[in-house]
C-alpha cells in the first residue's frame, strides 16, 4: 500500500475516533498497523516526489476520468450537501470541434468538481442534524470559493475551477459565494 494512502487512512480513522470518543481515542491502537513500515520520520515531499502518478501530465482522457473520481469521493463525504444527480447532467455532447466543444468539456469537468470545496468543511458541519448556525452556514457558502482556489493551479484547471465556483450562484443574487 502506498505510504500516502496509509497516511490518509490513518487520518480518516483518527478523525472518526476523535469525533465519537474524543482526543485520547483519536490516536488509536491501529496507528502501528496502518503506518507499519514507514519508519520513525516521514518525509512528505519525498513521498510526493516518489509517487509516479503525481509526476506526469494527464492525457485528455485521464483529465476526464480524474474529476469523476473526485466527484464520487465528494459524494461519499458530503452526502447531504453534494449534488450527484446535478453533476451528471453536464455531459459534453455534440460535435467535437471548435470553441463550443471546448466549452462543453469545461462545463462537464466543472460540473463534476463543483462541490470539491466541501472537503474544507468539517464533517461535523456536513453531517449535523437540524439547522446550521450562522457560522456553519457561512462555511458551506465559502466552499464554492474553496473549489475555485483548489483548482486555480495548475493553470489547465483554472478555467474549470472558475466555472465550478459559479455552480451555486443564482440570477437573483441569492446564491453563493459571490
Amino acid at each position: 500500500m502506498s505510504p500516502l494512502v496509509q497516511m490518509f487512512q490513518l487520518a480518516d480513522v483518527a478523525e472518526v475516533h476523535y469525533r465519537h470518543c474524543g482526543l485520547d481515542a483519536a490516536f488509536c491502537a491501529h496507528a502501528g498497523d496502518l503506518l507499519g513500515g514507514l519508519g520513525d520520520t516521514v518525509d512528505v515531499p519525498r513521498l510526493l516526489a516518489a509517487e509516479p502518478v503525481l509526476c506526469r501530465r494527464l492525457s485528455e482522457r485521464e483529465l476526464d476520468a480524474a474529476p469523476e473520481g473526485l466527484a464520487d469521493f465528494t459524494d461519499l463525504r458530503a452526502t447531504g450537501w453534494a449534488f450527484p444527480r446535478g453533476r451528471r447532467t453536464c455531459r459534453p455532447g455534440g460535435r467535437r470541434d471548435g470553441a463550443a466543444a471546448r466549452g462543453r468539456t469545461v462545463l462537464h469537468r466543472a460540473g463534476l468538481v463543483h462541490d470539491i470545496g466541501l472537503h474544507g468543511v468539517p464533517v461535523t458541519v456536513l453531517d449535523k442534524p437540524g439547522r446550521l448556525s450562522v457560522t456553519e452556514r457561512e462555511r458551506i457558502r465559502l466552499s464554492a470559493y474553496s473549489t475555485e482556489r483548489v483548482l486555480v493551479r495548475p493553470a489547465k484547471l483554472g478555467r474549470i475551477g472558475a466555472v465550478a465556483a459559479l455552480a451555486h450562484e443564482r440570477q437573483d443574487g441569492s446564491g453563493h459565494h459571490r
